[in-house]
């Protein structure tokens, strides 16, 4: 049960996706038969909803979406794979892995001016930036200026 500023509202238990307009803060629970389920409430003029699946009594949600699905970001794409993917418009735009090493998959990756971008495989001491001040790439080993671009 929920409980709202109007009093003790009864859930409803449905099995097919709510098509109805509803009163703001209205709230139902889904379940397809087969595991997934659903927590669907009414806002903004819509249905919105939080899904789990899988067998037990804890939550566990392994995404976040749009209503049309195609942007996401998805936390078990595969079994146990501890990644983080992040889709936008239905292609896999990030990929953050287990050693939060980031992969920008589509699109540019923009880097804030004076900031450091590392090396893979190199120690911290060794990175490139932008210098907003000289409009160069400088490339820093040890800690020390070692090339201008």
């Amino acid at each position: 049960m929920i409980i709202l500023n109007q009093g003790l509202y009864q859930m409803r238990m449905i099995n097919s996706v709510p098509g109805w307009v509803a009163n703001e803060g209205e709230g139902l629970l889904y379940s397809d038969g087969a595991g997934t389920r659903r927590l669907y409430f009414y806002i903004d003029t819509a249905w919105r909803y939080i899904e789990w699946t899988g067998s037990g009594s804890g939550l566990s949600m392994n995404w976040i979406h749009d209503a049309d699905l195609d942007t996401k970001v998805d936390t078990e794409e595969a079994s146990d794979e501890d990644y983080v993917r992040i889709d936008t418009g239905g292609t896999e735009a990030l990929v953050v892995d287990s050693n939060q090493d980031v992969e920008v998959k589509a699109g540019s990756f923009f880097v804030p001016e004076n900031e450091k971008i590392g090396f893979e495989g190199l120690a911290g001491d060794t990175h490139q930036k932008w210098n907003s001040s000289s409009l160069y790439w400088e490339l820093y080993v040890q800690n020390t200026l070692r090339a201008q671009f």
